[in-house]
């Protein structure tokens, strides 16, 4: 590694190559190739990027996340807490999480990835939206013991998805040649696209987690049917 320090002994900038790894308090594991992070005067992060095929992955009681990207930028706010974290070529996500008795298995995949973050005290950051650009593909699959699972895809050009606090998922707009599926349990199949897609979620206190309030469609979808996947982040 290479550490550039300031005159007043703090340390600037840091450079490593060579299966780079890093993990944090709240059970962020990062690996890469190389990584580049610049600090503040008080040797908080500033900016920090990872490149040449980045792999990550957070064990959170509540759920486990896994991905990989060809580049990733963490930008930090003056505490040093990331508020916005950017994805680059090839973009995985998958994400395994209980409900009740429910187990979901949510993945995504695109060219590109925004996530804007909102620190907060306790160290576990807020996921206040979430941009996906580039072939989006958002899955869901939800399984009930003993019961067939049920799976939704989202599909467009551009996904855009808002959160509430708690990191619950409020909405998913889609623009672009989308595609919304459904197989429910019983196997019966359903899918409308079109131009625009806007799917709202509801609040977790009037339904279980995750659970999907109706779709609403742009007029040009071609189909009417209803959404009711369990999608939400937990």
């Amino acid at each position: 590694a290479t550490v550039l320090l300031r005159a007043n002994g703090s340390v600037e900038q840091l450079d490593a190559q060579n299966n780079v790894r890093l993990n944090s308090a709240n059970g962020l594991a990062v690996r890469a190739p190389v990584m580049h992070v610049l600090l503040n005067e008080s040797n908080q992060p500033k900016d920090a990027y990872f490149s040449g095929g980045v792999e990550f992955a957070e064990n959170d009681p509540a759920q486990k996340t896994a991905g990989s990207a060809r580049d990733t930028d963490v930008e930090f706010d003056a505490r040093g807490r990331a508020d916005r974290v950017v994805l680059d070529g090839e973009v995985q996500i998958h994400q395994q999480a209980g409900a009740g008795k429910t187990e979901l298995q949510r993945t995504l995949a695109s060219n590109h990835l925004v996530m804007n973050l909102l620190p907060t005290r306790t160290g576990q950051a807020q996921l206040q939206s979430a941009d996906a650009t580039g072939n989006a593909v958002f899955t869901s699959r939800a399984t009930v013991p003993g019961h067939a699972p049920q799976q939704t895809t989202l599909a467009a050009q551009t996904l855009k998805a808002s959160f509430a606090a708690g990191n619950q998922l409020q909405q998913i707009n889609g623009a672009g040649q989308t595609l919304l599926k459904t197989v429910a349990a019983n196997g019966d199949i359903d899918s409308s696209s079109g131009d625009t897609l806007q799917i709202d979620f509801a609040p977790s206190q009037s339904s279980p987690p995750g659970k999907a309030a109706p779709a609403q469609r742009d007029s040009s979808m071609r189909s009417s049917a209803s959404e009711s996947s369990p999608l939400a982040a937990q």
